[in-house]
């Protein structure tokens, strides 16, 4: 049984605004120095990553369907997800832009991913060049300020989207109707067009996202947890007609109990769904297990009255680790999947 936990909280006011003062002279003459140094290296590797990305699109224009993968993982044991993120800092951005500017590799690759909006790009870049230090938490910020700003606008939700009414009733499993199997709805596959929950992804989509977060999180040496719910039905001449909904259901549970747009649900077979959680370490990853938990048990109760399902057997599963780009992204999913134990 997953035991509840809470999440690390930091609030170090030191973080923002660092006092030098409370050093001794040769400490802060030499911590000085060396921030000095990396500012220097933190410049240079935003353009260095710019001229790969330069450099393996220009090798990818040259070489024929399927060659290019090939290449990749001859040469370097990379996969394409990977090599993307370099070539779309390459698309995204000029080389002058990153010239004079203090960028963490991690967030150059997450305000040249596709979904980042130019405005966004524009507003890190003129804050870069007037001297501020773009790090990840800084361009995700960004990244947010801007998805409210849209939201904002809006005078009518998305036809992508999951409506609020629909996530109210998600929040709260006693409402009418949620002790039904729920009706089939359109999921967004772009995260940022989805309003109040986590995207739910299809497994061919899930497995993409799954790779490409396994290789960022590589890059930053973070670590990336996974959350998995195996469901079983007793009755089996149901699976193949009820499981689909059933699957729905609980993977709307699931995204709607995490709160971070970085975190994403998708299935991984017919009977498995996987929340994984970038930048959260295995003690995060049980706490948000155990608010599942707590969401779980109220739905299987009000599901007993359902005329359709007999008795549901659900399993819940985590796994954290910092990912190793030798080792394929699947292996967190098995630790997931040998760490089930029945919910109680």
């Amino acid at each position: 049984m997953i035991t509840e936990k809470s999440l690390p909280i930091t609030n170090d006011p030191m973080l923002e605004n660092f006092d030098y003062q409370q050093l001794n002279p040769n400490t802060r003459e030499q911590i000085q120095a060396l921030t000095t140094d990396i500012r220097n290296r933190l410049r240079r590797c935003a353009l260095d990553i710019y001229q790969i990305g330069q450099d393996l699109c220009l090798i990818k224009q040259q070489l024929q369907h399927g060659q290019f993968r090939a290449w990749l993982k001859a040469e370097f044991d990379w996969s394409v997800s990977a090599a993307n993120k370099f070539m779309q800092v390459s698309q995204q951005f000029q080389l002058e832009d990153l010239a004079n500017v203090e960028i963490a590799p991690s967030a150059l690759y997450a305000l040249a991913a596709p979904s980042t909006p130019d405005e966004v790009r524009d507003r890190a870049l003129a804050q870069a060049k007037q001297g501020k230090t773009i790090t990840f938490s800084l361009a995700k910020q960004l990244i947010k300020e801007n998805k409210h700003s849209e939201k904002d606008c809006q005078t009518e939700p998305s036809d992508h989207a999951i409506s609020e009414e629909s996530a109210e009733q998600l929040s709260d499993p006693s409402l009418p109707g949620t002790n039904s199997i729920i009706e089939e709805t359109e999921i967004t596959k772009n995260k940022s067009e989805l309003t109040l929950l986590t995207p739910v992804y299809n497994a061919s989509n899930f497995h993409d996202y799954l790779q490409e977060e396994w290789q960022t999180m590589s890059l930053v040496d973070r670590n990336l947890s996974v959350i998995l719910c195996e469901v079983t039905l007793q009755d089996k001449k149901q699976v193949k007609s009820i499981m689909p909904q059933v699957m729905q259901q609980i993977a709307h549970g699931l995204a709607y109990n995490l709160k971070r747009t970085d975190d994403f649900v998708g299935q991984y077979n017919t009977e498995q769904c996987v929340a994984v959680l970038p930048h959260t370490d295995s003690e995060g990853a049980k706490a948000v297990a155990d608010r599942f938990i707590e969401w779980l048990n109220t739905w299987k109760n009000n599901m007993t009255e359902d005329p359709y399902l007999d008795r549901i057997s659900i399993r819940l599963g985590v796994a954290s680790t910092v990912p190793d780009q030798a080792i394929p992204s699947r292996v967190l999913i098995r630790r997931a999947q040998l760490s089930l134990s029945e919910i109680e």
